[in-house]
């Protein structure tokens, strides 16, 4: 979900003048296309890019924090009403 599997790249050769190699895993693991099954030799890197959904979710992992200290104050007041809704024996 947080990967963008049409758009993987194997990564083969030197580095000074690597081959990039489009592989549409998305295709090969839903479909069973088997045009793109490649047979991977040693040294090869596999890439697989990340999705929008995965942009999304690493943006939200670094607002969380920033939002968790905005709203820390009001969810001590509502849990401090609540408390004191059970002390004195309301729901």
């Amino acid at each position: 979900m947080f990967a963008s599997a049409e758009s993987t790249q194997v990564v083969r050769g030197d580095p000074t003048h690597p081959e990039f190699i489009n592989v549409n895993l998305k295709s090969l693991i839903e479909e069973g296309d088997q045009s793109q099954n490649m047979l991977l030799a040693s040294g090869d890197l596999v890439y697989v890019p990340r999705s929008g959904w995965g942009d999304i979710n690493i943006f939200n992992k670094r607002i969380r924090p920033l939002f968790e200290l905005i709203l820390y104050p009001a969810r001590t007041i509502i849990d401090w009403d609540r408390a004191a809704d059970i002390w004195n024996g309301s729901n």
